[in-house]
């Protein structure tokens, strides 16, 4: 099987801090490149992976510095970062992108505050770590993660996650940092209220563990504009977006909760003749698939600030401030336009 280029150049690398070749700092990017004949962004690539191992920290302005002798050895705060899944790195991977993209704002956060990151290979069991280590769940974990983190005994600060969603982690002592969903759904309405729409409908798939409907509700009765209760959909997919279509409702916006609905809204809304977002704008509340941004022009999507997150945890690690709590952080608001 074929590896990527900067796969293999990060390999040479890391062999060569693994035998002192690099002791202190790397080679600037354009060096790596002109040696291994690739272009700036290649080589660029292949440093982050390092710091994706744990092997260097990169300082804007200043380089990458190998973790073992250069300034990295002298913070005093460090952490642990748990991915998603061991094959983050993987092409197929199809939350690759955004995964790598949460990897990169803690490392550009971390190396602002002089904290030392560590990326983890896979979830640490009981013991693996030091008894007071800090371990940084990144995005998607299952609740199960998180509950098997805090029992093993490791203070863990947990992104995009809330920690009253699930019953198993709804009482346990970790600090969380998560989207702020009612935020989200009142920014949403506005957003479409100033554009003159005010007949909303709504898909939220079922079983989700924070149901957005009764916020959106809430927030039109609060504007005093109609609740149309056939435009309420639970479920997901094209099944959810034909069952609200075949109910021929006079709509001028629809909101769904993740990105692969919004597109399948578009398709079959211009399929009946609909023209988006001129007649039917669509708003999705769940935008931070890899695929979104570019996909087209005609979705309005909230994306999680993963920077800002990164900062949030950052700055609770640098005080020590581990008290179990929710942080909330609002998404960025994304403005589709027609193409």
């Amino acid at each position: 099987m074929m590896t990527e280029k900067y796969t293999d150049i990060s390999a040479v690398l890391a062999d060569r801090i693994a035998t002192g070749e690099y002791d202190e700092k790397l080679p600037i990017a354009s060096e790596i490149a002109s040696e291994f004949e690739v272009n700036i962004k290649t080589a660029q690539k292949a440093v982050r992976v390092l710091g994706h191992r744990g092997l260097v920290v990169t300082r804007r302005g200043r380089g990458s510095y190998v973790v073992a002798n250069g300034p990295a050895s002298t913070s005093q705060t460090h952490a642990y970062l748990l991915p998603l899944a061991a094959d983050a790195d993987s092409i197929r991977n199809p939350w690759r992108a955004t995964i790598m993209h949460v990897v990169d704002a803690f490392w550009e956060a971390a190396a602002r505050k002089n904290v030392q990151l560590t990326m983890l290979p896979s979830q640490p069991a009981r013991g693996q770590l030091p008894a007071d280590a800090v371990v940084v769940s990144l995005p998607w974990q299952p609740p199960e993660t998180i509950a098997d983190l805090v029992a093993s005994g490791y203070q863990l600060l947990a992104l995009n996650f809330m920690r009253d969603a699930y019953p198993q982690t709804c009482n346990l002592p970790f600090v969380a940092i998560a989207n702020h969903a009612r935020l989200e759904v009142r920014d949403a309405v506005a957003h479409l209220v100033v554009r003159g729409r005010s007949r909303l409908a709504f898909i939220e798939p079922d079983g989700r563990s924070q149901q957005l409907m009764p916020m959106l509700i809430d927030e039109l009765v609060e504007r005093d504009l109609p609740v149309l209760d056939r435009a309420m959909i639970r479920g997901t997919g094209e099944t959810a977006v034909r069952e609200l279509l075949a109910r021929k409702l006079d709509i001028d916006a629809l909101v769904v909760r993740n990105y692969s609905d919004a597109l399948t809204a578009v398709r079959l809304l211009e399929e009946q003749g609909s023209r988006v977002p001129q007649d039917v704008a669509v708003l999705t509340l769940q935008g931070e698939a890899s695929d979104v941004r570019g996909a087209t022009h005609q979705i309005t999507y909230f994306a999680a600030n993963f920077e800002a997150m990164a900062r949030v945890v950052i700055d609770l690690l640098t005080t020590g401030n581990f008290k179990p709590m929710t942080h909330l952080v609002p998404k960025t608001l994304v403005v589709g336009t027609t193409t």
